[in-house]
């Protein structure tokens, strides 16, 4: 055997493995929103939902502005939420700054903005696919009845 065939042995072997992973990591039910491994599912917007600690990295300043955009959130302040939440953006590209973003999008009935935020989640930290995906459905869902 070469070492061209092993490497296509190789390189095949690790297909079949990352199918398989990304076929057992799904869940059975669809049903989602009050199980704690998800987070992420989109259920209503309420002030008991899940709030991500933000990365060690952030430095101080970011941090606080992360935590203010939050303290919006969490008050029904989606605009002014959106609008700390995007000066956070600017700042450092994290994941939970698209997630809360689009879900004061969501609220605010911006769907498509909702949409492109949760999508640009999925690109920084693809582990929340599923979740993300059934909200990006649920925003498409909207989107459809108006």
């Amino acid at each position: 055997m070469t070492d061209i065939d092993r490497l296509i042995i190789g390189f095949v072997l690790f297909l079949a493995g990352y199918f398989v992973y990304l076929f057992l990591r799904k869940k059975d039910s669809d049903d989602d929103e009050g199980d704690e491994d998800y987070p992420y599912r989109l259920s209503e917007i309420s002030g008991e939902d899940h709030f991500a600690r933000p990365p060690n990295n952030l430095d101080e300043g970011l941090n606080m502005k992360y935590s203010e955009a939050l303290l919006k959130y969490k008050a029904g302040k989606f605009e002014e939420a959106v609008e700390g939440l995007s000066r956070c953006i600017l700042e450092f590209r994290y994941s939970e700054f698209y997630y809360y973003r689009g879900i004061c999008h969501f609220a605010l009935k911006r769907y498509q903005e909702a949409i492109n935020d949760w999508e640009t989640a999925i690109i920084l930290f693809p582990e929340y696919e599923y979740e993300l995906t059934a909200n990006i459905n649920e925003a498409r869902e909207k989107m459809d009845i108006l």
